[in-house]
């Protein structure tokens, strides 16, 4: 008699199952029809009878009513987060990407912990297929925003996960999988220009407040412009020359109240040397007064500029939030005499970097006539701050500044133009360098009025 009871229930089962888990699902989509069409307080009650019986979809739903407080449902984030994570951890794609968005975002208390929490579930969802996580993903390589939580900017990361999230119609990616790549790839022999030309312009078809960013419209010209300089055309490689004659930053809006800049597109005096060189041999005589600027631009503070930047990339790369690294990396580049300590006439090189690298990012609002005599004013005033720089660390008295009298020295490593607090968003010695001429613009001009 128990066997038979136990078959049928063993039956009962067997057809009921089936016929429970279609009805799950049909009310599923109705739900879902619901939330599409906006009646968000009609779904409500589906979408939470489904999550109570442990439906990870319906519980993903059931977060998105409660985060962005949709119908008659008050906004409750900590309400949201807990749904998410119970869709989450049954390996909800979509859930596990909100979730890893409210710890770096809402719930967080914008910790190294919670925002490696919250990249920890957008890698999770990135696995799963979520091209939206991997978009993020790719978003923090590029400007480097979580650089304080190990996430350090690295284009090279970036461009495999934001070409891949193209690739999966995330629209945001477009246009920085696309300027990624011509910051890699575009000094490449075989590269393909018209690629990131394509990612560009679909930028603009599928996130059309892409195309009102003015920076991109500048650079979306420009790569078709250099497509035409590169066939002959003396008029667009003067424009090309012009267009590396100049920096570019895209903001990005990480909330309502908060943009980062990214300077996606440097300067780079050599190309605009380049083009404005092939630009007047084509013909175009409007390219000399450019290209006489440059060679002299050049000549005076080009190489500063470079190996500042060399320095800078060095420091970011190899020590991140290491001060001890960051203060080694700057010592060696102080030391030209390669002898373990640093002279007055060292500082002073280093100073005029500096200074030179302001110059250049301002160059087109300076006189030649100023900017000559700015640059040989440093020369005159930067021997008397470097003095009193070694001076007043110079505890041995011998004129020179020995390693073990300041290295790792705070007060010191400010002078130079490392703040132990700004490792934390990357070395970037231009806030510096403002500060330093700001300090010593007036003086020079003065001398030789």
């Amino acid at each position: 008699m128990m066997k038979v009871i136990i078959f049928t229930l063993f039956l009962c089962l067997t057809f009921i199952s089936p016929i429970y888990a279609s009805e799950s699902a049909s009310e599923l989509n109705r739900a879902k029809a619901l939330f599409n069409d906006r009646l968000y307080d009609d779904s409500f009650e589906k979408f939470k009878n489904l999550s109570e019986l442990n439906n990870p979809e319906a519980q993903y739903y059931l977060g998105e009513i409660y985060k962005n407080g949709l119908g008659n449902t008050e906004e409750n984030i900590e309400i949201a987060s807990s749904w998410y994570e119970k869709s989450a951890l049954a390996g909800f794609p979509k859930s596990q990407t909100e979730l890893g968005l409210l710890y770096l975002y809402d719930i967080g208390n914008q910790s190294i912990a919670d925002n490696q929490k919250g990249v920890s579930w957008l890698e999770k969802a990135s696995q799963n297929g979520d091209k939206t996580a991997t978009g993020w993903l790719g978003y923090f390589y590029f400007s480097g925003e979580l650089n304080n939580s190990g996430f350090k900017q690295d284009f090279e990361r970036a461009l495999p996960l934001l070409k891949e999230a193209s690739r999966g119609g995330d629209e945001d990616s477009y246009v920085l999988y696309a300027i990624t790549s011509y910051m890699i790839e575009s000094n490449k022999p075989n590269f393909d220009l018209q690629e990131v030309k394509k990612w560009i312009d679909k930028a603009f078809i599928n996130a059309a407040w892409w195309s009102d960013d003015e920076q991109i419209k500048k650079f979306s010209s420009f790569l078709a412009d250099e497509t035409e300089a590169k066939k002959g055309d003396p008029v667009k490689q003067l424009q090309v020359a012009n267009f590396y004659n100049q920096n570019l930053f895209l903001e990005l809006e990480l909330n309502e109240n908060d943009t980062i800049k990214v300077n996606f597109f440097k300067k780079d005096i050599s190309k605009a040397l380049y083009w404005s060189q092939e630009a007047l041999q084509g013909g175009n005589a409007d390219a000399e007064e450019l290209m006489g600027e440059l060679i002299l631009f050049e000549l005076m503070a080009g190489s500063d500029k470079k190996n500042l930047e060399n320095l800078a990339d060095s420091m970011r790369g190899e020590c991140g939030m290491n001060f001890e690294c960051a203060f080694a990396k700057i010592w060696q580049y102080l030391d030209i005499s390669d002898d373990n300590a640093i002279s007055t006439a060292e500082l002073s090189k280093f100073q005029r970097a500096l200074a030179n690298s302001v110059y250049i990012e301002n160059f087109e609002a300076l006189e030649i006539e100023e900017l000559s005599a700015l640059n040989l004013g440093l020369v005159i005033i930067l021997p008397f701050t470097s003095t009193a720089i070694v001076s007043n660390f110079d505890y041995d008295n011998d004129g020179v500044l020995q390693k073990n009298e300041v290295f790792t020295d705070t007060e010191f490593a400010k002078l130079i133009g490392i703040d132990p607090q700004s490792l934390t968003s990357g070395v970037n010695f231009s806030e510096f360098a403002k500060r330093l001429n700001s300090q010593l613009q007036s003086l020079p001009l003065q001398l030789f009025n």
